[in-house]
C-alpha cells in the first residue's frame, strides 16, 4: 500500500513539473525605439518565417508595450518594424522555466 502511495505522489509531482514547463507565459514587447511601431512578429527561433503581424491595424507608440502569450521554456525570434520601415530584431530569446513573464525591450541600439 505504501509503495502505491509513494508511486502516486511521484506521478503527481512529475505531472505538475511537466505541466509547469509547458504552460504559457507572458512576453512583453516594449517599444523604446523613439518611433511608433507598426508591426510586431514573434516566431519560433530560427523558423525561417515570421507569420502574422501581432499588431494587425494597431500601432505601438513609443514608450508603450504589448503583451503576448508564448510557451514557457521555448526560444523565439522577435521583430518589430517602425513607422519608417526600419526593423529591429532579437534572435533566440526565451523564457526561463518557472518565470511567469519576460520582456523584450527594443531601443535604437537594436536596429538591424
Amino acid at each position: 500500500m505504501r509503495k502505491k502511495i509513494v508511486g502516486l505522489l511521484f506521478a503527481l509531482l512529475l505531472f505538475t513539473v511537466v505541466s509547469a514547463q509547458a504552460s504559457d507565459v507572458t512576453l512583453t514587447v516594449v517599444n523604446n525605439t523613439g518611433f511608433a511601431i507598426h508591426h510586431v512578429y514573434v516566431s519560433s527561433a530560427r523558423a525561417g518565417t515570421w507569420g502574422s503581424d501581432l499588431l494587425g491595424n494597431a500601432i505601438l507608440e513609443n514608450g508603450k508595450s504589448l503583451a503576448v502569450s508564448v510557451r514557457n521554456g521555448a526560444r523565439y525570434d522577435i521583430r518589430v518594424v517602425d513607422q519608417d520601415g526600419d526593423t529591429y530584431t532579437k534572435v533566440n530569446w526565451g523564457s526561463t522555466t518557472g518565470s511567469g513573464s519576460w520582456r523584450a525591450t527594443f531601443t535604437p541600439k537594436d536596429i538591424d
